[in-house]
């Protein structure tokens, strides 16, 4: 709009002088329809959001106009000129914004002094005055969205807190985070760190207690970081009643802060330890006590960042954040490239044909007093066109960002039935066991799915297994417990999966329907390093015992590794010393081939 007024003006000022000498009879006609337009502009630019400021300087230069048009003073033209200039000084050293729009108010200053200099010389007639202020107040509609006023940012600014602490929490969201941090780049902010904070376990809370009572714990955590977060070294978000507040709240859960300054060293990894300590204190409500982990990430930021760039940095940064040990992580530019990678394989697997791209892998667990085969577990690989067999540890997550999580673990299901279904009709007792990809698997449709399965293939609920993640359970609810009881009631035996691979209360295990457990191998190493730690595998091979739960280790590459757990009065064991994983199509020869060994007295392994 700046330009077609720039248009605008040049084009009136060429041909005005031919329209007054071929029209002298209509001038006074001309102007009382110029007159119009110009108060029909002036109205029309009235109705824009702008500062009080900027709304005066628009009023009385339109007033001014009006006035010259009726009496056709030099003072009223001098008048205008002076308040067009004042408002584009005001303008001009005020503003924050678009340079382009800067340049432009300048080149149509000068026109304006220059037109209306010929007025006043009576080389133009008076209308022309009319021609240059319709232009120029319709345009303040674009060049107003293209600066920033300060006056207009601060007279909002209470709607904006307003519409934005709808959450409860009182706290400004991202739109006013975004106002805050490009409002430090332009005061000559250089370098800065961005902090992204994650509760977990109000999801959960939400579910057992309901939506007021999450929230009020919402509330009292958001209030408890806000305490943590008084160093002068933060970027104030939003000042509101001489209180500074220094956190936004992205998401129900999604809070940051942002360190205006590399001053100070570790400030961030300092405050995020205070917070930490300061909300995962257990708090009461309603009589129950709640505890809360956290999870944090960060972004280092400089006068080129944008805060959209920031929020995805550390966004990507938090995912990466797996376990209890490590709960921060900084933003490496190499995540980004693993999202890209990520996002490509999702691409595929969107489009994939299980039957063609997907094939299973089978893995014994044998029995150490016997030697016999206790069951095999079913491993999904990927033939993947380009890298080769890809194992699901791979592509799982990825199978879940795809939303096929559901879709995947049933064709699993389906050709483990076959499996286990072609094992009986050769007389092989052998279960054969299949892993969940998650707590979403945990749920009616996939618990109605799996007795369907079992039924129409004629089996009974003992021929599989199912292998839950120990990850999935470590926020072990009522729920939860009750989806599983529910696979135990099928009669479908449950295995606790890479115990010792992440945070599991032991004395959730109690609790579970559980027959078997495996320890993880990653455990099962260190600890056979570790003289001092060892009663820790012996405490929990006992509890499964006395459980009456058999206990299984995993990872066993070696004779030495299996001498070792054996001392244990461990039930079973899994790993490269019996066998590697091989295709499921070579299945019932291979357990011929043991079987053959077993009944010749030869230990049907290989020995070092």
């Amino acid at each position: 709009m700046q330009y077609v007024g720039l248009i605008f003006i040049f084009f009136m000022a060429t041909f005005a002088p031919n329209v007054q000498a071929s029209t002298d009879m209509v001038n006074a006609n001309l102007e009382s329809f110029f007159a119009g337009m110009a108060f029909l502009a002036l109205l029309s630019c009235m109705q824009h959001k702008q500062s009080i400021i900027h709304r005066a300087f628009n009023l009385l230069s339109g007033v001014a106009v009006l006035s010259f048009l009726s009496i056709n003073s030099s003072i009223l033209l001098i008048t205008f000129v002076l308040l067009v200039s004042a408002q584009a000084i005001y303008l001009l050293t005020t503003v924050k914004g678009n340079k382009v729009v800067k340049i432009g108010m300048l080149v149509t200053l000068s026109l304006i002094v220059f037109l209306s200099s010929l007025v006043w010389l009576s080389i133009l007639p008076a209308s022309v005055i009319a021609l240059v202020i319709i232009p120029l107040l319709l345009s303040q509609s674009t060049e107003t969205s293209l600066i920033e006023v300060p006056g207009f940012a601060a007279s909002n600014i209470d709607e904006q807190y307003a519409a934005s602490s709808g959450q409860g929490t009182s706290l400004p969201d991202r739109a006013l985070l975004k106002q805050a941090f490009n409002q430090w780049q332009q005061n000559g902010g250089k370098t800065c760190i961005f902090v992204l904070i994650k509760f977990e376990g109000l999801n959960d809370i939400n579910q057992r207690l309901g939506r007021e009572l999450s929230d009020v714990l919402l509330t009292q955590l958001a209030s408890k970081v806000k305490k943590q977060l008084d160093h002068e070294a933060l970027i104030t978000i939003l000042e509101l009643d001489e209180e500074h507040i220094k956190l936004a709240q992205l998401s129900n859960v999604d809070f940051v802060f942002v360190i205006g300054t590399n001053e100070h060293q570790h400030l961030h990894e300092k405050l995020i330890q205070k917070i930490q300590v300061a909300t995962e204190q257990a708090s009461v409500i309603n009589g129950h006590s709640q505890n809360i982990l956290l999870r944090a990430a960060f972004a280092k930021g400089d006068e080129n960042s944008t805060i959209e760039n920031l929020i995805e940095h550390t966004y990507l940064a938090i995912d990466s954040v797996q376990c209890e040990g490590d709960r921060i992580a900084q933003y490496q530019p190499e995540m980004s490239t693993d999202q890209q990678a990520q996002l490509k394989i999702i691409g595929e697997l969107a489009v994939l044909n299980f039957d063609d791209a997907f094939e299973l892998h089978f893995h014994p667990v044998v029995e150490l007093e016997s030697n016999k085969i206790e069951f095999v577990e079913l491993l999904l690989r990927w033939k993947h066109p380009e890298k080769g067999l890809l194992s699901a540890s791979s592509f799982v997550e990825e199978i879940r960002l795809a939303g096929l999580a559901y879709e995947v673990a049933i064709w699993v299901f389906e050709k483990a039935a076959e499996i286990s279904l072609v094992l009986k009709c050769q007389n092989m007792n052998v279960p054969v066991s299949i892993n969940l990809f998650g707590a979403e698997l945990l749920q009616d449709e996939f618990i109605e799915k799996v007795d369907s399965i079992l039924t129409e293939h004629k089996l009974t609920s003992q021929d599989i297994i199912i292998e839950c993640p120990a990850n999935i359970l470590t926020n072990f609810d009522d729920s939860g417990s009750t989806m599983l009881k529910r696979l135990k009631a099928i009669g479908l035996p449950i295995c606790l999966d890479d115990v010792g691979a992440s945070p599991l209360s032991l004395a959730n295990l109690s609790f579970m329907p559980l027959n078997y457990i495996k320890i993880d191998e990653h455990l099962i190493e260190e600890l056979s390093r570790n003289v001092n730690a060892r009663s820790l595998l012996s405490g929990i091979i006992d509890m499964g015992n006395n459980l009456q739960t058999k206990v299984i280790c995993e990872g066993i590459e070696s004779e030495k590794l299996l001498e070792f757990i054996k001392g244990f009065n461990c039930y079973g064991a899994q790993g490269y010393v019996f066998t590697r994983p091989l295709n499921s199509d070579g299945l019932t020869s291979w357990i011929m081939q043991w079987q053959k060994k077993l009944d010749d007295k030869i230990v049907p392994y290989h020995l070092e």
